[in-house]
């Protein structure tokens, strides 16, 4: 594992109250991991990998059918949104944590749910 990211959604309990989505970020080892720190949006900088990071509060409308996170790599970042807004995004560290290699590449996700709402699934 290269990075790790654990997501917490807190649903609302009022009918007007927006969820709250927690993001955080974890660089193993392998993933460079260093004692750096940010918090997902403004001042992520691609050559900082922090072991523990803890994202700013993501707030949404929850949908009707629940909430899909989406992915994608832009430059060196992976960046996570949802319906199109950036929950945040994370350095990609260097193969070997050299910073002359390239950045790693994304091969394989899993995912794992504690959630009765949602059916556990991995992707290898």
């Amino acid at each position: 594992m290269i990075i790790e990211l654990e997501v917490t959604i807190e649903l609302p309990t009022g009918s007007d109250e927006k969820a709250s989505l927690f993001l955080d970020e974890i660089h193993s080892t392998n993933g460079c991991g260093d004692d750096s720190s940010n918090d997902c949006v403004t001042n992520v900088l691609d050559n900082e990998y922090p072991a523990l990071a803890f994202c700013e509060t993501f707030y949404f409308t929850p949908g009707e059918f629940g909430l899909e996170l989406e992915m994608k790599i832009e430059g060196k970042f992976l960046e996570i949104s949802v319906k199109g807004e950036l929950v945040g995004k994370v350095s990609l560290p260097p193969i070997g944590c050299n910073p002359m290699a390239p950045r790693h590449r994304i091969t394989a996700i899993s995912y794992s749910s504690q959630s009765s709402l949602v059916e556990p699934s991995k992707c290898m």
